[in-house]
C-alpha cells in the first residue's frame, strides 16, 4: 500500500510538467556536471521513540522519486539521497534520562532501528546520516561561523513559553490551560497539547525578521518549490505576518546533548539549526566540492498531523540563481480509523491518500526556510 502511495505521487505529476517538478529529464548535452545530478532528501527522524509506519511513508516517497530519476537518467553517480537519524536536542536528553541511558546509547539503539527498517523495506539511499558524527559536528560549526561573519546572529535574552516535547518557543495564543494531573490547571501547547512552561535567558538569535520579503517573493517567483499547492499558498500567507528573529541556541547547562557553539561553551547550537545542515553535510560541506550537488532537488517533508511539524523544511541555497530547482513535498500519511466491536478503541486500518487531508503547517517551522538561506558557501 505505501509503494502504491508513492507511485500515485508520480503519477499525478501534470503532463509537461513532470520533469521539471523532479528534475527528472535527461540532461542535455550542453548542461554542465551539476545540472546532470539530482539529490533526494527525507525529512531527518527523531531518535526519542521507535520508527514507525509516517518514517517509512516518507523514506518510501523519496526512494520513488530517487528511482524514477534513476531510471530516467541512468548512471550511479548523477543520482543522490540521503536520510538518517536526529540525535540532538532536549527531547534526546530527556528519553534517555527517562530510559536510564547516556543519549549516545539512546541513539545507537534507535538509530540502528530505522537503518534495519528501511534495510528490510528496501529503501535505496546512498547515504544514511546521523547528527553525532564527527563530519556532521565539523559542517554545522562552520555553518555557524558563515552566518556570524555575515553579522546575522546576535547575543540577546529571549523569553517565552517553550516546549521540550515540541523543541519550540510558542506565543501567549498558541498557549491554553488544561487541567493537568494535581487538578490545576496548566499552561499547554494550543496545538500539541504538550506542556509548555515560560523561560528566559540569554541566548544568540538568528535575524530571521530581515528574510522575510525575499521569501515571499522567492515563493511567488516559484510556485512549483512547494507542493502540494496548497501548503504553498499557507507559506505565503504566514509570511504576511510580521516574522520574528529565532533564537538558535540554548544554555549548555540546561541542553548538554548538542553541539556547543564555537567559541562560546555556555551555549549549545540548538536541534533545528544543527539538523537543518544535514543535507549540506551529505554532500561535503563545508569542502567546496558540496557546491556540485547543492540545492537538492526534492525534499520530502513530514507532517503526519495538525500538531505534527515537519522535521525539516528548509535548507542552505547554494547560490540566489539556483534556488529554484528546489523543491519541496509535504507528505502527509493519514491513518482512517474504524471501531472495533470487540475493542475499547478505534484501531487504524489503513492509510489513505496523501493529500486527502492538508493540515495547516506550523508557523514557526515553516520560518526555518530562511535559517539557511544566507548561502551557506
Amino acid at each position: 500500500m505505501l509503494r502504491q502511495c508513492a507511485l500515485w505521487v508520480l503519477t499525478r505529476t501534470p503532463a509537461g510538467r513532470g520533469c521539471r517538478r523532479y528534475s527528472s529529464c535527461s540532461p542535455s548535452a550542453s548542461g554542465d556536471a551539476r545540472e546532470a545530478r539530482a539529490y533526494f532528501t527525507t525529512p531527518i527522524f527523531y531518535v526519542n521513540a521507535a520508527p514507525h509506519i509516517g518514517h517509512l511513508y516518507s523514506a518510501l516517497l523519496a526512494d520513488a522519486l530517487c528511482r524514477h530519476r534513476r531510471l530516467r537518467v541512468p548512471g550511479s553517480g548523477s543520482t543522490r539521497f540521503s536520510t538518517g537519524t536526529d540525535e540532538h536536542g532536549l527531547k534526546i536528553q530527556q528519553a534517555a534520562a527517562t530510559a536510564g541511558l547516556a543519549p549516545i546509547e539512546l541513539c545507537d539503539r534507535v538509530s540502528a532501528q530505522f537503518l534495519q527498517l528501511f534495510r528490510e523495506a528496501g529503501i535505496s539511499s546512498t547515504d544514511f546520516i546521523r547528527t553525532t558524527e564527527a563530519r556532521h559536528r565539523v559542517a554545522v560549526q562552520h555553518f555557524w561561523g558563515v552566518l556570524e561573519a555575515r553579522g546575522l546572529l546576535y547575543k540577546g535574552i529571549y523569553e517565552g513559553w517553550y516546549c521540550a516535547s515540541d523543541e519550540c518557543f510558542l506565543p501567549e495564543a498558541k498557549v491554553t490551560r488544561q487541567v493537568g494531573p494535581s487538578g490545576d490547571p496548566c499552561p499547554v501547547s494550543l496545538e500539541s497539547g504538550h506542556p509548555v512552561s515560560w523561560t528566559k535567558e540569554e541566548n544568540y538569535i538568528f535575524k530571521l525578521s530581515q528574510f522575510r520579503e525575499p521569501l515571499q517573493r522567492w515563493l511567488r517567483n516559484n510556485p512549483q518549490a512547494i507542493t502540494p499547492e496548497p501548503f504553498h499558498q499557507v507559506v505565503l500567507q504566514w509570511l504576511e505576518e510580521e516574522l520574528p528573529d529565532l533564537s538558535v541556541s540554548r544554555r549548555s547547562s540546561h541542553l548538554h546533548w548538542g553541539i556547543p557553539v564555537p567559541g562560546d561553551d555556555s551555549q549549545t547550537i540548538y536541534v533545528w539549526l544543527d539538523a537543518l545542515v544535514n543535507y549540506l553535510t551529505v554532500v561535503g560541506y563545508p569542502d567546496a566540492d558540496f557546491k556540485s550537488w547543492w540545492p537538492a532537488t526534492s525534499h520530502i517533508i513530514e507532517q503526519c498531523s495538525k500538531s505534527s511539524k515537519p522535521q525539516r523544511n528548509g535548507s542552505c541555497r547554494g547560490s540566489k540563481s539556483s534556488v529554484n530547482s528546489k523543491r519541496f513535498l509535504i507528505t502527509q500519511p493519514r491513518l482512517q480509523c474504524v471501531r472495533n466491536p470487540s475493542a475499547s478503541k478505534y484501531s487504524p486500518v489503513r492509510i489513505a491518500w496523501p493529500h486527502c487531508s492538508l493540515a495547516p503547517l506550523h508557523r514557526k517551522r515553516a520560518t526555518c526556510f530562511a535559517e539557511t538561506s544566507s548561502q551557506a558557501s
